[in-house]
């Protein structure tokens, strides 16, 4: 009786075993071929068809599409879009923002932000747009290039180095700074459309034209909001034909002198 029993219980035990192993076998044979399906869907219809680029200025669309590194035919899945964004950024200088999306199924859309740069310098004959930080974005034939009329001339012989993507560079290296924060002080008071130059050639005489009627003293580079601002209110206190020099390198007075003209 119990030589039977334990045969019974063999039995049992292979018998469970045999289902647990074909059951095992079913699984695997089952995810082969779900991964197999999974390849076989992403190959065929998740691949790139389309590369939409936002409106631009300074780039064409072709050349940021291009730029991206992405192509016709390429899978989705291999699209990254933080290492395009960023490699778009580092081939175009002008680009401040680079928003790379995968539109499932089969298109990628790229919206950029240009940054036309709202100053320029020459150096060694040539003109180059900068950025308000004061990298170095690209050799420019007009100051009016890329349809911005507003770009302020940088004036300084002091420049060491002046690179395309790189940020420029002077012999002192103090001048940078100082040139940050003139071009802050102006840009914090709404008027960048009417400063057509900057001149830092002497750091304790920092001056710019205002208006194309002004020529501002500002000295140096202390207190430049309040000059600034007093400056302003003394051309508030001018008529519209008046030109000349306004110094308020002292704030505690302005010092007016007009042409008088023939």
């Amino acid at each position: 009786m119990e030589t039977n029993e334990l045969s019974m219980l063999a039995v049992q035990k292979r018998v469970r075993a045999k289902r647990i192993k074909r059951r095992i076998f079913y699984l695997a044979l089952l995810l082969m071929v779900g991964a197999v399906l999974t390849a076989v869907v992403i190959k065929k219809f998740f691949i790139v068809n389309e590369i939409n680029v936002s409106d631009t200025v300074v780039y064409s669309k072709e050349e940021i599409a291009e730029g991206s590194g992405i192509s016709i035919g390429m899978n989705m899945l291999s699209v990254h879009p933080e290492a395009v964004s960023a490699l778009l950024k580092e081939k175009f200088p002008f680009l401040v923002e680079a928003d790379v999306t995968r539109s499932l199924p089969d298109s990628v859309d790229i919206t950029v932000d240009e940054e036309r740069g709202p100053m320029y310098i020459c150096v060694a004959g040539e003109m180059f747009a900068l950025s308000p930080e004061l990298k170095v974005l690209s050799r420019i034939e007009s100051p009016s290039a890329f349809g911005d009329t507003s770009r302020i001339c940088l004036v300084n012989s002091n420049v060491k180095s002046c690179i395309v993507g790189s940020e420029l560079a002077y012999a002192d290296e103090n001048t940078l700074d100082m040139t940050r924060e003139v071009y802050r002080a102006v840009a914090d008071k709404q008027i960048t459309d009417k400063v057509s130059s900057i001149d830092l050639t002497d750091k304790f005489h920092i001056a710019l034209v205002y208006d194309n009627r002004f020529n501002v003293q500002l000295g140096n580079s202390e207190d430049l909001s309040f000059k600034i601002a007093l400056f302003l209110k003394v051309t508030e206190q001018l008529y519209d034909t008046d030109k000349g020099e306004i110094d308020v390198s002292d704030l505690k007075a302005a010092y007016v002198k007009l042409n008088t003209g023939i």
